[in-house]
């Protein structure tokens, strides 16, 4: 795509889409696909950004992953961050190991550590570490996660 790749001097990069990884100068092995995705990585390695404007910001962050649009879209330094969903993780900065499955789980999160959001809206206001390293990590499933799981779980059960 028209600008993918424009500054790059590092090897085993793939960018597909407009500007995708276009600022990239030393960054290695990372995936860009999506209009706009690692837009603006410059240092950061071994990420993948699979959506429009995925990893947008990102600079030095590395070992992350973004599938969706906007997805952890505002991490400029942040590093092992799993990001799944249309902006989930997308206020996220410098926040590190977390992990947000569905759409805008974790979305206000700015610099929090350690946490997992897992369902559509789960933890969406939240700001700050619930854990630390050696710790276990904090985990919320939303409401409507549960409710299908035991609807599944009744099926199942009803069967037998």
């Amino acid at each position: 795509g028209y600008a993918a790749l424009q500054s790059n001097c590092a090897s085993l990069n793939t960018a597909v889409g407009t500007q995708t990884l276009q600022d990239n100068t030393t960054g290695v092995s990372n995936i860009g696909l999506g209009a706009y995705s690692l837009k603006s990585n410059t240092t950061g390695s071994w990420n993948t950004a699979l959506g429009t404007s995925a990893l947008y910001c990102n600079t030095t962050g590395s070992y992350n992953v973004a599938v969706g649009q906007c997805a952890l879209c505002a991490n400029t330094s942040g590093y092992q961050n799993v990001a799944v969903g249309q902006n989930s993780l997308s206020s996220n900065t410098i926040g590190c190991n977390n992990t947000a499955l569905g759409q805008t789980a974790l979305q206000s999160n700015i610099s929090g550590t350690w946490n997992t959001a897992v369902g559509a809206g789960s933890m969406v206001s939240n700001t700050i570490s619930i854990s630390s390293e050696g710790e276990k990590a904090f985990s919320v499933i939303s409401e409507e996660v549960v409710m299908r799981s035991r609807r599944i779980f009744f099926s199942f059960t009803s069967l037998a």
